[in-house]
């Protein structure tokens, strides 16, 4: 008899009204990218994400030695991590996961070492557009490549249009646009902008930008910006004392503001790149460094010489010669290069307050980052400042990396990369050594002779429990009995008329077996024409009678071919999401519209967007999860099983924490509870009210034996049992 067409039938709805804030999920949605240098809004800030304050450079979450010296800020894109360097001598672009293992490096020609013991041939940072990356070096090499490391293709715009006149090494990296890749060269000499077609290389246009100005005036270290000026795309560029725009078309200049150095001051290059505040750019110019600071207040638009008309304000008190300012809330951060901190509103310039990281011989060529409502400084000797910025300076902590640190911080994943002289780094939250339940008792219910998993309860509050072969069922008084043998029983189901769904891998199926633990014909057992892997846990969909279930048979960070599937209510499986690393615990948000999946070898929470039953959006990353090293006997950092409780807080089983983590719905850890086992692998909520919280996994210290622990929580759980159907 077959039962899997009549699924909808059994999955039915419960009545119970959830009144769940929803909204939060939906906003961890968006992933933290950073696809240039100043990140997804080109103003160094991002709004989302809780990002560490302190930590120990020898005990970060991972670091990866790097080739050779370089100083470009590295970028993230589709969880894959690139930045610029030399390697073995020649120009290079590196590709490292999110766990700090380099993918691939792809080798240019020749690197031209940098002269500035804070420079490199490697100044310019990486940028990509979504559908390639592309690349420029001192060497003069311009490419674009593919996100496989293949080159697509690549120039040298030194043998085309000769060597620069910077007195020091090429800073200016790359933009894009929506046709092209744009460089700029501005040194003594001919300078210029150019556009190449992102797809052939070929140069599209070039223009002209040339400026009289006083001794090295002239010479551009800057990064242009891509503006919208009246609908159309353009170029705002600052060097040789002018700022202009520029048609993204064809280059041809929309307006300019000069009188940027009306004294005729020598020495007086560009450095430090503008921030658009509003309708503001702030420009920073003239010599912090040497005591005489200038900062413009421009305001963005207009046609021909808007010098007289456009300059809102100007201050010759405050500036900064190296680090680019950030915008955050529409505020403008100055950090200056001695290490004082200016908080100026962009529309008056005036400001809102002021203050200084401790001083130190060392200065500071890194741009600042503000992440989570902090701002982080990273100091030449490599020093990291962190300062609390709302409604003024509070210093928070001073994080040594035992390095020089020229690139600026990233933040991904709820962490930080810092590139240093020698290491990429990734830090992250340290975690905190669980204390026994957050103040809450944990109790052994009792125990089974092996690891166990898989906890669920039936409509009569019966919970199983998976072990070996057996699925054992017990009652809340701990008295327990077997209910089936199978094969390698893992994630379970109640379903609505009774039955049950239960993942096992050695069957390579979903099973599906009666109310008394007898085998019925398989819910799913193969995919597109091939057998299952080994599924692992399941979450019903309620609302469309289908459910969605994991396969990581054979998968790990070595070997991506996790999935991700789903069942719909006429029995058919469907492949959403492959490439994983051992998908684990997955959860249905209950208005159908977020799956959450836990990717235990990469030791996170993704999220997908549901669009309709069993059609989801891309992954992205809801959370990164603690890391703990290897101590007291923990085995690993692997996130398991999950439930949810009814104000929509994620219970994660952490395997090798000895906890259950509780992420908000904005993916931030909020409580940790002691698991009871030394190896924790799945939650349920239970129990006469619905408010206990139930816990497997493996006793360890020498005992094979596995473990039912139940916490009395007082917080309710998620009611996800279907409405029993006779």
């Amino acid at each position: 008899m077959k039962h899997a067409p009549t699924l909808s039938f059994r999955i039915a709805i419960t009545s119970i009204a959830f009144g769940l804030s929803l909204s939060s999920f939906a906003a961890t949605l968006h992933a933290v990218e950073w696809p240039q240098w100043r990140g997804p809004s080109n103003n160094g800030s991002i709004a989302v994400g809780s990002y560490p304050v302190r930590w120990d450079s020898k005990n970060v979450a991972w670091k990866s030695a790097l080739p050779g010296k370089g100083c470009s800020t590295p970028i993230v894109k589709k969880e894959t991590i690139y930045l610029t360097g030399p390697a073995e001598g020649n120009d290079a672009l590196l590709a490292f996961d999110m766990t700090g293992k380099r993918l691939w490096q792809t080798k240019f020609g020749e690197e031209n070492p940098g002269r500035h013991r804070n420079g490199s041939g490697s100044n310019a940072s990486p940028i990509t557009d979504g559908h390639g990356i592309f690349v420029y070096f001192k060497s003069g090499t311009l490419a674009a490549v593919e996100f496989n490391g293949d080159v697509r293709w690549q120039t040298n715009l030194v043998k085309r249009f000769g060597r620069d006149t910077l007195y020091w090494d090429h800073g200016t990296s790359p933009v894009v646009t929506e046709r092209f890749v744009i460089m700029a060269r501005m040194h003594q000499g001919e300078s210029w902008l150019a556009a190449f077609d992102k797809t052939s290389g070929e140069m599209v246009w070039k223009a002209p930008r040339n400026y009289e100005t006083p001794q090295e005036g002239d010479h551009g270290y800057t990064t242009p910006l891509v503006i919208n000026q009246q609908g159309q795309e353009a170029l705002l560029v600052w060097g040789a004392q002018h700022l202009t725009a520029h048609s993204a078309a064809d280059g041809s200049v929309l307006w300019s503001c000069g009188d940027f150095n009306p004294e005729s001051k020598k020495l007086w290059p560009a450095v430090a790149s503008p921030v658009i505040a509003g309708d503001i750019a702030v420009v920073p110019a003239g010599r912090n460094d040497r005591g005489a600071p200038r900062l413009h207040g421009i305001r963005v638009g207009g046609e021909g010489d808007v010098t007289e008309s456009h300059r809102v304000w100007k201050r010759d008190d405050i500036g900064t010669f190296v680090p680019t300012p950030a915008e955050y809330k529409g505020k403008v951060y100055l950090l200056r290069d001695r290490g004082e901190l200016e908080c100026i509103d962009p529309a008056t310039g005036k400001t809102v307050w002021s203050d200084a990281f401790p001083r130190s011989r060392a200065n500071y060529y890194s741009s600042p980052l503000i992440a989570g409502g902090n701002l982080y400084a990273a100091r030449e000797d490599g020093v990291v400042f962190v300062a609390g910025i709302d409604g003024g300076f509070e210093l928070l902590a001073e994080n040594d990396m035992g390095e020089s640190v020229i690139a600026a911080p990233v933040p991904v994943d709820n962490g930080l990369l810092i590139r240093g002289e020698n290491n990429l780094f990734f830090v992250a939250s340290p975690a905190d050594k669980p204390t026994k339940a957050d103040g809450k008792k944990t109790v052994k219910l009792f125990t089974v002779p092996q690891y166990c998993e898989g906890v669920v309860f039936d409509h009569d509050g019966n919970g199983y429990t998976s072990h070996g072969k057996t699925i054992t069922k017990f009652s809340l008084d701990g008295k327990h009995a077997t209910w089936a043998e199978t094969g390698a029983p893992n994630g379970h189901k109640v379903l609505a008329d009774g039955t049950h769904l239960v993942c096992d891998a050695s069957r390579h199926a979903v099973l599906h077996m009666s109310a008394d633990g007898k085998m019925l014909d398989p819910a799913s057992n193969g995919c597109g024409g091939k057998p299952l892997r080994g599924p692992n846990d399941l979450s019903l969909d309620t609302l469309n009678g289908g459910f969605y279930f994991t396969d990581p048979g054979g998968s790990g960070v070595d070997n991506l071919i996790g999935t991700v599937h789903y069942v719909d209510k006429q029995g058919k499986t469907h492949l959403l999401d492959d490439g994983l690393a051992f998908p684990n615990g997955i959860v249905l948000h209950p208005n159908g519209k977020s799956l959450l999946v836990a990717e235990s070898q990469k030791n996170r929470i993704l999220v997908y967007r549901v669009r309709a039953a069993g059609k989801i959006g891309p992954r992205k990353v809801f959370a990164k999860l603690p890391k703990k090293v290897e101590a007291d006997g923990q085995i690993d950092n692997q996130p398991d099983g999950m439930c949810l409780d009814a104000a929509g807080n994620l219970y994660v089983a952490h395997y090798g924490m000895q906890q259950v983590q509780v992420l908000n719905p904005k993916g931030k850890l909020i409580a940790r509870y002691d698991g009871g086992n030394v190896t924790t692998s799945n939650v349920a909520f239970g129990g006469p009210n619905h408010d206990q919280l139930f816990i497997t996994g493996g006793i360890g210290r020498g005992s094979k034996e596995g473990g039912v622990f139940r916490i009395d929580l007082g917080e309710k759980g998620l009611f996800i049992l279907p409405s029993k159907r006779n």
